[in-house]
């Protein structure tokens, strides 16, 4: 462990438990991201994640093309 995260820690430990409570949340819901975000990246750099990409953005062209769509920029 780093001795920066270590100094965190100690720290940490001598708040009121409510505050270590909520710091805790913060890290575990940060490392849950972070995990999702390398599993996003490892699907959609797969095969078959960028046969799934490209398949979906050819039927968006279509629906484009014919008209299927509607613009949504107004409501932004």
């Amino acid at each position: 462990m780093l001795d920066e995260l270590k100094r965190a820690f100690e720290q940490a430990q001598q708040q009121p438990n409510e505050a270590q409570h909520d710091l805790a949340q913060r890290i575990l819901d940060w490392i849950a991201e972070q995990r999702d975000e390398r599993e996003w990246g490892a699907i959609i750099s797969s095969p078959a994640g960028q046969e799934t990409l490209e398949r979906l953005a050819a039927e968006a062209r279509e629906e484009i093309a014919q008209a299927k769509t509607r613009d949504l920029s107004n409501l932004l």
